[in-house]
């Protein structure tokens, strides 16, 4: 199972570069994206290379950029192989909060 944030939607193009995260070439307004360095990482996060989302499809990002195996290295993701929604954190307890 994968659990990430929804960085862009069907038909959007996304481009990770200067570590930040463009939609339709403007740099993204969300703000939990906007406190995260996304670096360049596997085939669809590469600097650059910009990547319109298939229809039917979602980018996610996760918010550990390093370690996350997210749509930069596995492209866009199904709307179909969507199975629910997150509604808290529960990691680390410190950070304990309803989304």
């Amino acid at each position: 199972m994968l659990v990430s944030r929804v960085a862009a939607l069907e038909g959007e193009t996304i481009e990770i570069k200067d570590g930040s995260v463009y939609i339709n070439g403007a740099i993204t307004d969300d703000s939990k994206l906007m406190s995260i360095h996304y670096d360049g990482l596997g085939t669809y996060g590469i600097p650059g290379r910009p990547y319109k989302i298939p229809d039917n499809s979602i980018f996610v990002l996760g918010d550990n950029t390093v370690n996350s195996i997210d749509s930069r290295v596995n492209g866009a993701i199904p709307v179909e192989q969507v199975v629910g929604v997150g509604y808290k954190i529960i990691w680390p307890f410190k950070k304990e909060a309803k989304i």
